[in-house]
């Protein structure tokens, strides 16, 4: 299996720094036909890749099923860090709609609210 991980990592053409993200020997065997990542390649924790244990089985799986099935793998790693720098951005973004909304609302009420609010501001940024 190690062998097998180490090609796709060749095949996919990986920069040598996110493909030692990927470590072969830490991969692990998961029952039934499903893929499993730990991590992301994309971040300096790295990650590991669950393959399925049929993988093994030479009658139930052809060479280019368990390419495809270290592909899979792989390539949900690489995903998982652009999906999760994906889901920060939009988490910061609609975290700061909501606080210019109720910054907005808030100093529409009165001077005082608005005088309170830039003295938390500048207690956040010290």
């Amino acid at each position: 299996m190690i062998e097998k991980v180490n090609q796709v990592k060749s095949d996919l053409k990986l920069e040598q720094e996110i493909s030692s993200r990927i470590p072969a020997e830490s991969s692990f065997t998961v029952f039934e036909f499903n893929i499993i990542h730990i991590g992301t390649a994309k971040f300096r924790t790295g990650a590991i890749i669950g393959i399925p244990a049929n993988y093994n089985y030479k009658s139930s799986t052809t060479p280019a099923d368990k390419r495809n099935i270290v592909l899979r793998a792989t390539l949900y790693t690489l995903l998982g860090g652009i999906m999760f720098t994906t889901w920060m951005f939009i988490k910061d973004f609609t975290t700061y709609r909501w606080e210019e909304d109720a910054e907005e609302a808030a100093s529409g009420i009165s001077e005082e609210y608005a005088k309170d609010a830039l003295e938390f501001y500048r207690k956040i940024l010290q």
